[in-house]
């Protein structure tokens, strides 16, 4: 699937894993916008800059870790 819906959540899932901090700040830019809110029942995290410290965390906690999509469903409402 071409989609840029799908190119972007690829890059923010590749921000995720064991890469330098300048490319996971790259990738974050290319698929967030800068005022971006993260929640998780751990911690709420706003902005670019606290998302990709809490990637740095993930990297610590889980060494290598990563994630992968496997499938993107979508649909398009039609009209009634």
């Amino acid at each position: 699937m071409l989609d840029t819906r799908v190119k972007t959540y690829d890059l923010y899932l590749a921000a995720w894993s064991p890469i330098p901090d300048v490319d996971r700040e790259h990738r974050l830019r290319q698929s967030l916008t800068e005022d971006i809110l993260f929640e998780n029942p751990m911690k709420t995290r706003r902005g670019l800059a606290e998302v990709a410290e809490h990637l740095r965390g993930f990297q610590v906690r889980i060494p290598g870790g990563s994630f992968r999509m496997n499938n993107m469903i979508g649909w398009v409402a039609g009209a009634l």
